[in-house]
């Protein structure tokens, strides 16, 4: 036999616990055949090495004398999916291993203890195990490769393992540090914004003083002109010398207010310049910040219900998803040239949302689809089927038309129903809104803009009257907040310029431009922002309703001042069409100023999946009470998609109540 240390030199390292079977063929066929059970230990393409306890002494001699051949059955995988590997082999060496002590399992496969009398008649050691190195006489091409490629997985697979956790924590690490870095970059983008935003409110606020300074002197200097004039015809028609000498000092005076209006001319031309390279220097900043902003509301949509999680870093609503946020997001996605994402929320609220008489609930769970708050509101319908509408409208595809008929039926149902024509806040709601109605006069006109149909324009023609008769507070130039409720809402006087728009106010006996100075006169706040970063900045911008009325200080509404820089535009456009330059120019004036403030407000996502990108707060304080009966959420890092989005609206100079 060849040395058996040549021969193992040839094979791979087989684990040694795969069981074995085997009986001996002797070549003299009268002899009778006893099945041993062992395991492989070495395996090669030629052969392979069987470890066995306690052989016969006749079997042991036949296989050294090689008067006997081996029939082997190897299971190398589960034995009820695959049959065991058979082999025709013969001896090339035997060896014995080493002696344990205890029981044995006898070649008859019956348990002895330790040193019976086998079956032949000789006693041997208990527990002998034998070595045998065999050589493939027979086995089949699939049988060998079915061994030699479990020989080859049993060697490579705990390298594979390991090189596989090797990459999936380098992989791990890459993306972690990938993360952090990208966490890291936009922390310092939103870091960069707040501070050239501040940079512009200096500019802006100086701007702002030397103007004032400019009105009061030119004031000044038409007074001295007219006593100029004054003197100098009483002069003409008697002269006297005092009265020679008060013109003297009246154009002495005039010539000292001249001097510093045009010093101040001057001042305000270099603030100007400076604040338009200000702009020049933060305009890749903005446009970077509305690019994470999208990001942003991308990373909170589930990718199962298409639904956008309405808040993030409150756990009171962690997988809520408003309806009024979704219609928001669908404008959004529209905006963002993504409309099937606008899709898929619409399909959601077509073909999975539970609802009730063809009304939609006011939130869902993102995640599970389940409602969440069974409460009805008029509003949130028809702000989805306005971006239904929206959809429509955009792609050319009216396979939503139904949802937004189907809301606007209902609305007009309950208009109908109401002596005045009011749309009360609910089919189950008493109360009525103004908000509401300014949602279904737009609503109306969507879809008489989109069918035709005559029945929404004059639906849409009841709307304005009730909101010219019952909700337009003329005495004050404002809009009540509803039917008989005179509070103040911020957001019924943005909406009367967004939805009805100031020609159509001003045709109807309501002045949008007094709409829009009583809001900045009432809802206007300045107050100190927290940032999460514990500084604190200085912001302006519009509360949800009149501060002293409800006695908790200012509280800037972000989505709320959003949407007064989006009527703030509009009001600018309207004069600019009328060729009021100036009044045009003074409203995109507080348009950009406002978005600056607002723009001061936004902080690092505070998520870990938002990887710092940009987002705005609901409020500039958390848990707040609004004033119309819910409170802002909780978080001191609250990031909100309805006010992220009306920024983005907002920048973009979006009006989402317009067709």
């Amino acid at each position: 036999m060849p040395h058996k240390d040549a021969e193992r030199r040839q094979y791979i390292r087989l684990n040694s616990y795969f069981p074995v079977e085997f009986s001996l063929i002797f070549l003299d066929a009268q002899k009778p055949s006893i099945k041993y059970q062992g395991f492989t230990h070495d395996v090669s393409k030629g052969g392979l090495c069987i470890r066995v306890k306690d052989l016969k002494s006749t079997d042991l001699q036949a296989l050294l004398n090689n008067e006997a051949k081996l029939q082997v059955h190897i299971s190398i995988s589960p034995p009820l999916f695959k049959k065991p590997v058979s082999a025709v082999c013969k001896t090339e060496w035997l060896e014995k291993t080493q002696n344990t002590q205890g029981s044995t399992l006898c070649p008859s496969g019956t348990l002895h203890p330790s040193g019976t009398l086998h079956p032949s008649g000789t006693l041997h050691p208990s527990g002998t195990l034998y070595s045998i190195g065999v050589s493939y006489e027979y086995i089949s091409a699939q049988d060998l490769n079915r061994i030699l490629l479990r020989a080859r997985s049993m060697v490579w697979a705990p390298r594979l393992a390991a090189v596989i956790v090797v990459v999936l924590l380098s992989s791990l690490l890459t993306v972690y540090t990938m993360q952090d870095k990208a966490r890291q970059q936009n922390q310092i983008l939103i870091k960069e914004l707040v501070e050239a935003s501040q940079k512009q409110n200096e500019v802006f606020k100086k701007l702002n003083n030397l103007n004032q300074a400019k009105i009061f002197l030119e004031k000044r200097l038409s007074i001295s002109a007219d006593k100029i004039k004054q003197l100098a015809e009483e002069i003409s028609k008697a002269p006297d010398p005092e009265l020679s000498r008060q013109l003297e000092a009246v154009k002495h005076k005039n010539l000292y207010l001249a001097g510093k209006l045009e010093n101040i001319n001057k001042g305000a031309l270099s603030l100007e310049k400076k604040l338009e390279n200000i702009n020049t220097k933060s305009a890749y900043l903005e446009q970077a910040n509305i690019e994470k902003m999208k990001d942003w509301v991308l990373i909170h949509r589930n990718r199962k219900s298409g639904l956008v999680l309405s808040y993030e870093g409150d756990n009171a609503y962690k997988d809520w998803a408003f309806t009024y946020d979704q219609a928001l997001a669908v404008q959004a996605f529209l905006l963002f040239g993504d409309a099937e994402k606008a899709k898929a929320i619409l399909d959601f609220y077509s073909d999975k949302a539970e609802t009730e008489n063809d009304l939609f609930y006011n939130a869902y769970d993102a995640q599970t689809s389940a409602c969440v708050e069974y409460n009805i509101h008029s509003g949130p319908n028809m702000w989805l089927a306005m971006a239904a509408c929206r959809f429509i409208k955009h792609t050319n595809n009216a396979k939503y038309l139904k949802l937004a008929e189907a809301v606007a039926d209902k609305m007009i149902s309950m208009q109908n129903g109401s002596q005045d024509k009011g749309i009360r806040g609910g089919p189950s709601i008493s109360w009525v809104s103004t908000e509401h109605n300014m949602d279904a006069y737009a609503l109306f006109n969507m879809l008489y803009d989109i069918t035709g149909k005559e029945k929404y324009k004059t639906a849409g023609d009841a709307a304005l009257m009730w909101l010219k008769e019952s909700a337009y507070n003329k005495p004050q130039s404002r809009f009540n907040r509803g039917k008989g409720d005179a509070t103040i809402a911020t957001d019924t006087f943005s909406w009367a310029i967004a939805a009805i728009g100031p020609k159509v106010l001003q045709e109807n006996g309501m002045d949008p431009d007094a709409i829009m100075e009583f809001a900045e006169t009432e809802c206007k706040v300045r107050t100190q922002f927290f940032r999460p970063d514990g500084k604190s900045i200085e912001v302006t911008g519009f509360d949800f309703s009149k501060a002293q009325n409800v006695g908790r200080g200012g509280v800037i509404s972000c989505e709320w001042t959003a949407q007064m820089i989006v009527a703030f535009e509009i009001m600018a456009n309207y004069h600019k069409q009328k060729g009021d330059v100036n009044k045009a120019a003074e409203y995109s004036k507080k348009a950009k100023y406002y978005l600056i403030q607002l723009t001061k407000m936004v902080i690092s996502s505070p998520s870990p999946s938002g990887q710092g990108q940009g987002c705005l707060p609901y409020a500039s304080i958390d848990n707040v009470d609004t004033g119309h009966g819910w409170r802002a959420p909780k978080g001191h890092s609250t990031g909100s998609v309805a006010a992220t989005i009306y920024y983005i609206f907002a920048y973009s100079n979006y009006n989402p109540l317009e067709l």
